[in-house]
């Protein structure tokens, strides 16, 4: 048996599904990647026996998002192809539009949607409302419909016809980090041991995250707090003008670095920040990616309280939930942390290994797979 892994987005830019796609390698299955890419953006599926489909690739993200219209036509093109020349295969979507597609033109292959962001339909264009709503009246023949979170699973229970039994949660997290490379090169050394590291990796934006009122806090810092900022990834020109008008200079903006170069940073990090704000239910009920590879790390975590990560902060040495809207409570919160967090790498990930680490989701994926096939693979 063959299993598509079908997008019209960035699947490989998605940590957690690495791990999906492994576990199906690991039991023989043939594998399909079909999707967009940005080069050297990870070297995961390299030398891995793996049918990989590039739809496009462009050099950088600013080049995709330019890019897009031109390869609409391409990118739908290529799925119904491939959706209509597979008829007893596994397709595995992280996009509701390949669903959509499937439900039309492929009625015989088995289908696992797998949603990482939450839709809601009031803020899609007229094609993407008639096509999520389509998606949401016929989810009754999805086959297996996984989310990151119970909220999120809830929502679409709720809008759809989507069937209770047919729906299971899988955390977007990872595995225990056991390697040593705390003795490699990282981009981060120009920052003295010394120093108090404090680390976000990923897009900062301006409406969805805390960006303003964490970057005036920064201020607050003296010298002899020994605290550094690091944060990887990209930013928008938003941010550049801020820092710029509030003559920011005690933090440090790192371009984005292929994935696995994370992990010789997380090895010097001594805290985590998620900065997203709810402005919508997709954030507001997010835990994302960031947050459980922190964890694997050691690294506790500090973020605001969002409603997707109040269940999951249930033990103190996983790091703190707090209010990101004042300056002075980030400045204090940090430096607390600060004075009780050097002893706690160890404990953070004994509590990731017994609670979060994904083979404890794996497991029973593989058993909602196993009841969805008879394992007689070609």
């Amino acid at each position: 048996m063959k299993v598509h892994f079908l997008s019209i987005s960035l699947f490989s830019s998605i940590p957690s599904l690495r791990f999906i796609v492994d576990s199906f390698l690991d039991k023989n299955f043939r594998v399909a990647i079909t999707e967009l890419s940005i080069k050297n953006s990870n070297n995961y599926f390299v030398n891995k026996n793996i049918e990989h489909n590039l739809i496009a690739e462009f050099d950088n993200f600013d080049r995709l998002k330019v890019g897009l219209k031109k390869i609409a036509f391409k990118k739908y093109l290529t799925i119904c192809k491939i959706l209509l020349s597979k008829k007893d295969d596994l397709i595995y979507t992280n996009d509701f539009q390949v669903v959509f597609l499937k439900l039309l033109l492929n009625k015989k292959s088995k289908l696992i949607y797998h949603q990482f962001e939450l839709i809601e339909p009031t803020f899609l264009g007229k094609i993407g409302n008639f096509v999520f709503k389509y998606v949401l009246k016929n989810a009754n023949k999805i086959d297996l419909c996984i989310f990151p979170e119970q909220n999120r699973a809830d929502y679409f229970i709720n809008i759809s016809k989507a069937l209770k039994d047919k729906v299971m949660i899988f955390p977007n997290t990872c595995k225990l980090v056991t390697s040593n490379l705390v003795d490699e090169k990282s981009c981060i050394d120009f920052i003295p041991d010394s120093q108090f590291i404090v680390l976000h990796t990923g897009v900062l934006g301006v409406a969805e995250h805390y960006y303003d009122t964490f970057l005036r806090a920064t201020q607050l810092f003296k010298k002899e707090d020994n605290v550094a900022f690091v944060f990887i990834g990209r930013k928008t020109t938003e941010i550049d003008r801020f820092i710029e008008e509030n003559k920011i200079t005690n933090i440090y903006f790192i371009a984005n670095i292929p994935h696995q170069e994370l992990l010789k940073v997380y090895k010097k990090a001594n805290l985590g920040l998620i900065l997203y704000k709810g402005v919508n239910l997709n954030i507001e009920y997010c835990a994302p990616n960031k947050l459980y590879e922190f964890w694997s790390n050691g690294i506790p975590v500090l973020a605001h309280t969002l409603q997707g990560l109040q269940p999951l902060f249930n033990n103190k040495v996983l790091g703190l939930l707090t209010d990101f809207s004042k300056e002075e409570i980030v400045y204090s919160t940090i430096l607390n942390l600060k004075n009780s967090t050097d002893h706690l790498k160890e404990e953070v990930k004994k509590y990731f290994k017994e609670n979060f680490e994904i083979n404890i989701y794996q497991n029973e994926l593989n058993n909602k797979i196993a009841a969805l096939f008879t394992f007689n693979k070609n």
